[in-house]
C-alpha cells in the first residue's frame, strides 16, 4: 500500500497561508505566520501518526485475512476428501459380483470381468473375511491400476519456517496399512508421485537436510525420485538437467525463480508415503507447497507356477482361510498350518506340522495281517505297524525298502495290549480302577492309596471279587525331588535362644538346609529324619557347668539334649535324633537354651555335625 507524501502536503500549505489577503493590511505578521506555521506542523504531525497507525493497522488485517484464506483452503481440501470418501461408499460398486468373492486388486477384478467400468470399487487385498475391513479405492479399468485416496492430494502451502521439518504434516489414507502392504505384496509395481513449488526453500542446502518424508515404517527418506534410497535426489538430479548442474534438485539452487521438483517414487517396498517434512522459508520471499499423488499399484503378482510349496503360494493363489494345507517341497508332501489372518512375513503365518505319506492306489481293504498286507493297501514308509494275529494285535517292523520274500521284510516286535473303552479317569487306587480304566494285561502295577503309592499285583483273569484278584506287593519310594544334607562347625558358638549356624557344608542335595541362618526348611510335606550331635566345653572354674541345646519345628521345642560339668572335668558330648513330619515350609534348627559356665566347643576337627533327609513323601493326590 502506497503511503501519503507528507512534504508535498507542508509545502501546499505553507502556499495557502501566504496567500491570505491581497494587501499589505491583510496580510499577517511574521510572528502571526511563525504560529500559524507551528500549528500547521503540529496538526501534519497529528496527521501524519495516525495515518501511520492506520496503514499499520491495514497491513496487520490483510495479514489476517491470509491466514484465514490458508485456513478456510485447508478445510476445503478436507472437505472434499471426506465428501468424496463418503459418496465412494454409498456409491462403491461391490465386486463380490462373482462366486461372492471380493477380489483383493483391481487387477484381479479386471482379468474376471473385462467389460468393468473404471470408478470407486470396494476391494480386499488380505482376504475376504480376514484381517481388516475392505477398502475404497479408484480401479482404472483399462490399465487394472488401483488407487488408493489421501486427504493431501490437492497443493498445499507449508507456510514459513526457519528449522529443518518445521512444517510437518501426517498423510490419512482410506486404507489401513496391512491393507495397503498387503496390496503392494499382490502387485507387481507400486509407485507414488512427489510435486514441489519451491523459491527460495531448498530440500538441502549448505549441508543441511531442511526436508525429507517418512516411509510407511516411519523412516526418514531424503529421495524424491527414483528408488535409490542411499542419496538425496530429485528426477533432474537422475536426467541430469537440473537448472544448477551441481546440485540433484531444482530447489536446491539458489536463484530467484519459481522452480519445482517433480518426480515418481517407485521403491514399493517402503511406499506408501506417511509424513511430508519441509523447512527453511522463513524468508518473505520464500515459498514452498507440496502436491502429493495417490498411492498406485499396478501388475499381478498372483501367478503361481506348478505345485504350491508354501502358504504364501497358497495366499497368492487366493486362498484365505487359516487351517492345514498340504504343500510340496521337492518330492515330498509337507503338512503345514497357515494363518492366513497374518501377513507372509509374520511369524506364525506358516508352521510345519509333518510330512504327509502320499500312497499308491490300493488293493488290499481288510484289516492287514502282515506287512505285505499293509503294501498291498498303499504304504510305503518302513517303520512299526500294527496288523492282527487271530484275536491278537501284533506290533511288527515293516521294512518296505525291501521285497515281501526277502529276509528283513516284516520282523516281530510284540504283541500289544488292546484295551475297551475306558469307564475310569482318575488316578487308579486299586486294580478295579485300573480295569475300569481298560487294562486287560495281568501283572505289576503302582496305585495311589493313602497320600503313599503302593506296588500291587493284579490278577485280571480272576473276578473283583476274587482274594487273588488284587494282591499287595509294598510301597513304592516315590520322591518328586530327593532332600538329604551334612553340615558342620568350625568354630565355637555362643548365643542363647539362636539357631546354631554352620560354616561347612558337606552335602546340600535339595537346597533346603540354609547354612547360613542354620534353618532347614521342608521343600515338600513328609516324613523327616535329623541328627545333632556335638561337644560342650566348660570354662575353667571352681563351680559346676551346664549346657542345654534344643532341636525346634517353628519354635515348638521336639527334644533337648544336656551336657553337666563338674570341676575338674573340661567337655562333655551330647547328641539328638529325631523323625518328624513335616508340612512344605515347615522350619527346623537347633538352639543354645542353657549356657552356665559351658558353650558350644569346635575347631578345624568338626565336633558339630547336623545331618538329615526326607524319608518319605507324602504324595499329594
Amino acid at each position: 500500500m502506497a503511503r501519503p507524501n507528507y512534504a508535498i502536503c507542508l509545502h501546499f500549505l505553507i502556499l495557502l497561508t501566504f496567500a491570505y489577503g491581497s494587501t499589505a493590511d491583510d496580510r499577517a505578521s511574521f510572528g502571526e505566520i511563525q504560529e500559524r506555521l507551528q500549528r500547521i506542523e503540529t496538526n501534519y504531525n497529528v496527521l501524519k501518526i495516525n495515518l501511520e497507525s492506520e496503514v499499520a493497522r491495514l497491513e496487520e488485517l490483510v495479514k489476517v485475512k491470509d491466514r484465514q484464506h490458508d485456513i478456510l483452503q485447508e478445510k476445503v481440501v478436507k472437505l472434499e476428501f471426506e465428501l468424496h470418501a463418503a459418496n465412494s461408499k454409498r456409491k462403491s460398486n461391490s465386486l463380490a459380483t462373482i462366486k461372492n468373492a471380493m477380489f483383493r486388486t483391481c487387477n484381479e477384478a479386471r482379468t474376471a470381468d473385462p467389460s468393468l467400468t473404471s470408478g470407486m470399487y470396494l476391494i480386499d487385498p488380505d482376504g475376504q473375511s480376514v484381517g481388516d475391513p475392505p477398502i475404497n479405492v479408484f480401479c482404472d479399468m483399462t490399465t487394472g491400476k488401483t488407487s488408493i485416496l489421501h486427504d493431501s492430494e490437492a497443493p498445499i502451502d507449508v507456510g514459513h519456517c526457519a528449522d529443518p521439518g518445521c512444517y510437518s504434516r501426517e498423510i490419512n489414507y482410506t486404507a489401513t496399512m496391512r491393507q495397503m502392504t498387503t496390496l503392494v505384496e499382490l502387485s507387481s509395481e507400486c509407485h507414488q508421485s512427489i510435486k514441489y513449488d519451491c523459491n527460495y526453500a531448498p530440500f538441502e542446502t549448505n549441508g543441511v537436510t531442511y526436508s525429507w518424508w517418512n516411509d510407511r515404517n516411519g523412516n526418514e527418506q531424503y529421495f524424491w525420485a527414483g528408488s535409490d534410497s542411499s542419496t538425496h535426489t530429485c528426477q533432474c538430479g537422475i536426467d541430469g538437467n537440473c537448472i544448477d548442474s551441481i546440485v540433484k534438485c531444482n530447489c536446491d539452487a539458489t536463484v530467484p525463480l519459481l522452480l519445482n521438483d517433480n518426480g515418481v517414487i517407485t521403491a514399493k517396498t517402503i511406499l506408501p508415503i506417511t509424513k511430508l517434512n519441509f523447512g527453511r522459508t522463513q524468508l518473505s520471499s520464500s515459498s514452498g507447497a507440496h502436491t502429493l499423488g495417490r498411492f498406485e499399484c499396478s501388475g499381478g503378482d498372483t501367478t503361481v507356477t506348478g505345485m504350491p510349496t508354501s502358504c504364501e503360494d497358497l495366499w497368492r493363489m487366493g486362498h484365505s482361510l487359516s487351517g492345514l494345507y498340504f504343500v510340496m517341497e521337492g518330492k515330498l508332501v509337507k503338512n503345514v498350518y497357515c494363518d492366513f489372518t497374518k501377513l507372509s512375513g509374520e511369524a506364525g503365518f506358516q508352521s510345519l506340522i509333518g510330512y504327509a505319506e502320499v500312497k499308491p492306489k490300493p488293493t488290499y481293504f481288510n484289516i492287514p495281517t502282515s506287512c505285505a498286507n499293509l503294501k498291498e493297501t498303499g504304504h510305503t514308509s518302513s517303520g512299526l505297524y500294527l496288523v492282527m494275529e487271530g484275536e491278537l494285535v501284533k506290533n511288527v517292523y515293516c521294512n518296505f525298502t525291501k521285497l515281501p520274500s526277502d529276509a528283513g521284510f516284516q520282523s516281530v516286535i510284540g504283541y500289544a495290549e488292546v484295551k475297551p473303552k475306558p469307564t475310569y479317569f482318575g488316578i487308579p487306587t486299586s486294580c478295579t480302577n485300573l480295569k475300569a480304566a481298560g487294562h486287560t494285561s495281568s501283572g505289576l502295577y503302582s496305585v495311589a492309596a493313602n497320600s503313599k503309592v503302593q506296588n500291587v499285583f493284579c490278577d485280571f483273569t480272576k473276578s473283583q471279587s476274587d482274594p487273588a484278584f488284587q494282591r499287595w506287593i509294598g510301597f513304592v519310594d516315590v520322591q518328586t525331588t530327593p532332600v538329604y544334607f551334612y553340615v558342620q562347625r568350625n568354630g565355637d558358638f555362643h548365643g542363647i535362644g539362636q539357631p546354631v549356624t554352620f560354616e561347612v557344608v558337606r552335602i546340600n542335595t535339595g537346597n533346603a538346609m540354609n547354612a547360613g541362618n542354620g534353618r532347614f526348611t521342608a521343600p515338600v510335606s513328609g516324613t523327616y529324619f535329623f541328627s545333632f550331635s556335638g561337644i560342650a566345653y566348660m570354662v575353667g572354674t571352681t563351680s559346676d557347668g551346664k549346657y542345654q541345646a534344643s532341636l525346634r519345628k517353628d519354635g515348638e521345642q521336639i527334644g533337648q539334649v544336656k551336657a553337666e560339668m563338674t570341676q575338674g572335668l573340661s567337655t562333655d558330648s551330647y547328641s539328638l535324633q529325631s523323625t518328624l513330619f513335616l508340612q512344605a515350609g515347615q522350619q527346623i534348627w537347633v538352639q543354645p537354651e542353657v549356657e552356665s559356665k559351658m558353650y558350644l566347643a569346635d575347631s578345624g576337627n568338626h565336633y558339630t555335625h547336623f545331618t538329615g533327609w526326607l524319608l518319605q513323601e507324602d504324595v499329594a493326590l
